[in-house]
This record gives structure tokens, C-alpha cells and sequence, in this order.
């Protein structure tokens, strides 16, 4: 009997271009594979959120599909380094699911889980 295809949960309340318009486009460019690692991520819901990252979402009255949302539409506006694993973590742009911007930071994580850092309204 065949199985029927599996339903893409989060990304489907998303609406919108991809990146938000005042998003460089050579930034979009150049992060483009961890962007895509990171939608993965979200599609597979194989991410961690912190504990920083609750409290700045609940003090921003943002759900976690408004952060799933912000990576599936959202760009990388920059690398920085972690300082205290030396890790890479990046800050993405995005639009929440009622079209608001919001930012976050993420990494990944030694298993190649996503990190969700902090969470914020830019």
C-alpha cells in the first residue's frame, strides 16, 4: 500500500518572498547552504531552543512557529563567532506568520541539530 506523502508542517502557515526587502542580497548569497541546513532543521523539527530564547520570545509575544517562520523567510545578515565554544553562529532576518519581522540568532549544534539562541523584534 503506498504511503502518502509527508505534510510539511511548519512552513506552510509561511507566506512571503524568501528575504526581507532591506536584506542584502549578497548576504543571501554567500549563507545560503546554512540557511537551507537551517530550513532543513525546521522542516525535520530538529532544533533546541534555550532557555534566553524562551524568555525573549515570550517578552516579544512571539510563538515558535513565528520563529520557524523567521528561518524558512529569512536570510543570514551576518556571521559571528561564539566565544565560548568557537563555533560559528549566525543572525537570520525573517517575517512571523502575521508578516512582522523578527530576528534570531542559531547555530549548529555538535550533531548537526539547530540552536536557537535568542530570539527578537528587530
Amino acid at each position: 500500500m503506498p504511503r502518502a506523502p509527508a505534510r510539511k508542517r511548519s512552513s506552510a502557515r509561511c507566506s512571503g518572498t524568501g528575504r526581507p526587502q532591506d536584506a542584502p542580497i549578497l548576504g543571501a548569497v554567500i549563507y545560503q547552504r546554512i540557511l537551507r541546513r537551517f530550513g532543513e532543521c525546521v522542516r525535520r523539527h530538529d532544533y533546541v531552543v534555550t532557555t534566553h530564547a524562551e524568555e525573549e520570545m515570550a517578552a516579544d509575544d512571539f510563538s515558535i512557529l513565528d520563529v520557524e517562520c523567521g528561518v524558512l523567510t529569512g536570510s543570514v545578515l551576518e556571521r559571528q563567532p561564539d566565544d565560548k565554544s568557537g563555533e560559528s553562529k549566525y543572525r537570520i532576518r525573517g517575517n512571523t506568520t502575521a508578516g512582522a519581522e523578527i530576528e534570531l540568532v542559531a547555530k549548529l549544534g555538535p550533531t548537526g541539530r539547530m540552536v536557537i539562541i535568542t530570539v527578537y523584534a528587530p
